[in-house]
């Protein structure tokens, strides 16, 4: 038996689809758009959210990266993704500072503390 594949929310086909239409200096100062690979990514990590997990905000990073951004109950949450290092990412955490690592694994720890902090509101 084969497990289906995560699906992308619909509410996030606008977000990444307009990561996906970026040009270079797409912010007037040289932004880089995001490579197809780092959209890949992003497209993966969003599709394996929980359900209780609300959206993230999604934002280009000016060097070709994709930032997602929560802010549960006052508590930011940011997870960069980026072109030079597709196996890591940089989780921030308000109160515990930043974390990098292989995204697998920080995928996990972002994802329980989403959800933690979703059970919470």
């Amino acid at each position: 038996l084969i497990a289906p594949q995560p699906r992308l929310r619909p509410s996030l086909f606008d977000p990444v689809a307009r990561l996906a239409g970026l040009m270079p200096n797409w912010d007037g100062y040289q932004g880089k758009p995001p490579s197809a690979a780092v959209l890949k990514m992003t497209i993966r990590v969003l599709a394996a959210l929980p359900p209780q997990v609300p959206d993230p905000e999604v934002l280009p990073s000016t060097d070709g990266g994709v930032l997602l951004e929560w802010d549960m109950s006052g508590v930011p949450v940011l997870l960069g993704l980026d072109d030079q290092s597709l196996h890591t990412a940089v989780v921030s955490i308000a109160g515990s500072g930043e974390h990098e690592g292989p995204a697998v694994e920080l995928h996990d720890a972002i994802v329980d503390a989403l959800v933690t902090l979703a059970d919470r509101a």
